[in-house]
């Protein structure tokens, strides 16, 4: 897995800056909002309420990006048993460790600390093997808050709750429940709520138990679909 791991974080920003993804004076194609902002009304008696704020129109920053977008979904697909087999031994050292392999990929600048990444591994009561991650602080769309490593039999879910913004009032501050498949392909699930962690694990549940198809998304070629 070492190998590998290597070979996927040096390759990382080279393959996003041709993507297009992340690069000097480029929106990220990875983020477009008519894609990402399909989504269900987050419910109206969530305990937490959406932040309301201004037009924000920064890009998202490169490390926090690549990790939870790039790196964790194409080695949790890649090499399932060794990376769920490290995050059960030690979840937080493990998470950390990867954070910091990340930084190593972009410039110094751009390297962010690990201050609130957290790990955590655990079996659900209908046999699902879940890693909940918590990432840093997400400051703009389409950085993640919460992901998700989810394992029921020979089925794999890489889920990303990411920042974003209602579009039936875009100054409306929600999180989607988006994820990655094996493809490397980008889906948003229609389902949103706000930035607590139970809106997360609320939606989290309902996921794992509908198992929806998404209702947008982009495909490798950066194409953009929605139902």
């Amino acid at each position: 897995m070492r190998r590998l791991w290597r070979e996927v974080v040096s390759g990382l920003a080279l393959s996003l800056l041709l993507m297009g993804c992340v690069g000097s004076g480029a929106k990220p194609t990875a983020a477009p909002e008519d894609a990402r902002n399909k989504v269900a009304s987050p419910s109206s008696n969530s305990s937490a309420s959406s932040v309301a704020k201004g037009t924000d129109v920064r890009r998202p920053r490169k490390h926090h990006y690549l990790f939870a977008h790039r790196l964790l979904p194409r080695i949790f697909f890649t090499d399932t048993d060794q990376l769920m087999m490290r995050l059960k031994a030690d979840p937080e050292q493990a998470i950390v460790r990867f954070w910091n392999s990340v930084g190593e990929s972009v410039s110094p600048d751009e390297r962010l600390l690990p201050e609130g990444l957290s790990a955590e591994y655990g079996v659900r009561p209908d046999g699902v093997r879940v890693v909940l991650v918590t990432l840093p602080p997400a400051e703009v769309s389409p950085e993640a808050i919460f992901a998700a490593l989810a394992i029921r039999g020979r089925e794999r879910w890489y889920l990303a709750y990411e920042r974003s913004k209602d579009p039936a009032a875009p100054d409306r501050e929600i999180a989607l429940l988006c994820g990655w498949n094996s493809k490397g392909e980008h889906q948003n699930y229609g389902m949103a709520g706000d930035y607590s962690r139970s809106a997360f694990n609320e939606l989290l549940d309902a996921f794992l138990a509908k198992l929806p198809a998404p209702v947008a998304g982009i495909d490798r070629d950066g194409k953009v679909w929605q139902k």
